[in-house]
């Protein structure tokens, strides 16, 4: 059972990892107390997010993640057990059989956190903050120039599934190493 918690925090970190889901550094914290924002910057985010249908975008994204979700954890789990020497047969199977029942209810539960309007309010809020840190207003406008552009509305419609396929292909490129990781940190602690 473990093994399948690590399979889903792995995946759930890659998720936030592919591009898009750019992170603040780990040692800014979105509730610190930070310098005050001049106005016209937090309006001029604000309008950026309203622009990008920030919301809507994220909500696309998480949608798109989740569907790769189950086959991902499925895999991570069929390695992990099938790699552990110290499973019998049985026991493999009886762990392939928790992980099948297990990857439904951790996608159903991902599935609500993701459907959470609350989430994308506080996650749009906490952006005003990350943006002004890093972009004055001016930029921010032209930021959102370009997202009123042709090819700016383009991206932003399509922009889940490029994360969405940036995950698969994180994934496929990191998920071998993880594995590997995990496998030698498993045998070396004799777990």
């Amino acid at each position: 059972m473990k093994k399948i918690a690590i399979s889903i925090v792995t995946t759930f970190a890659l998720i936030l990892s592919v591009p898009g889901f750019a992170q603040t550094p780990a040692t800014t914290s979105v509730t610190s107390a930070a310098a005050p924002i001049d106005p016209a910057t937090a309006q001029a985010v604000r309008n950026l997010l309203e622009v990008m249908k920030f919301k809507q975008l994220m909500a696309n994204t998480f949608s798109q993640a989740i569907k790769t979700m189950p086959e991902t954890m499925r895999k991570m789990s069929i390695e992990q057990i099938n790699g552990n020497a110290k499973l019998t047969l049985t026991q493999k199977q009886a762990e392939l059989a928790k992980a099948e029942k297990t990857i439904p209810e951790v996608t159903d539960k991902l599935n609500a956190l993701f459907n959470d309007p609350a989430m994308y309010d506080e996650m749009a809020q906490a952006m005003i903050p990350l943006y002004a840190r890093h972009f004055s207003a001016d930029e921010i406008d032209q930021i959102t120039a370009f997202y009123k552009t042709g090819v700016g509305a383009k991206m932003l419609t399509i922009m889940p599934q490029l994360t969405s396929e940036s995950m698969q292909i994180s994934q496929q490129i990191m998920m071998p190493r993880i594995n590997k990781l995990i496998a030698s940190y498993a045998q070396s602690t004799g777990k």
